[in-house]
């Protein structure tokens, strides 16, 4: 939807939803809840020219005291002149408690492989949960601590 002339997005998302059969009111919660998060222009960035959906990466981390392959799809990832912004979708509510630790994790590594890529810039990396929306943030510090774990364990 980021790539389709903003006019015509609602059209083509309750299309894409009514051919995979979601029945109308899913389609109206869905389609605010997409809508929510493409029309805030608090997130326009991550949807713009220089950014990219469904990026494949893979590298080799040191995990638990070996080089290890890891792959993964970064859900969103938005380049400009000052940053990499690594994005991870989730729906529904955040939880209270914060962010789980396996996203964490998961991020922790994302985020590694594509420093690797990027090492005049640095990168963040994000969590967008799709109701509220609402964007929490993984520190570097915490990425760091993640890996520690990892490469130890």
């Amino acid at each position: 939807l980021p790539d389709t002339p903003p006019g015509e997005r609602e059209a083509l998302g309750r299309s894409w939803l009514s051919h995979n059969g979601f029945e109308h009111e899913e389609q109206d919660r869905l389609n605010a809840e997409v809508f929510g998060v493409l029309n805030d222009p608090a997130y326009a960035f991550l949807f713009s020219a220089g950014s990219r959906a469904e990026v494949q990466i893979m590298g080799t981390l040191t995990v638990s005291g070996e080089e290890r392959g890891v792959s993964g799809v970064i859900d969103r990832i938005a380049e400009t002149e000052q940053e990499v912004v690594i994005v991870d979708y989730k729906t529904g509510r955040p939880p209270d408690y914060g962010i789980p630790e396996v996203s964490i994790f998961q991020l922790a590594l994302y985020g590694a492989l594509v420093e690797r890529l990027y090492p005049d810039r640095p990168v963040r990396t994000l969590i967008l949960y799709t109701r509220g929306p609402l964007i929490r943030e993984v520190s570097s510090d915490d990425r760091e601590k993640a890996l520690a774990v990892l490469a130890k364990d």
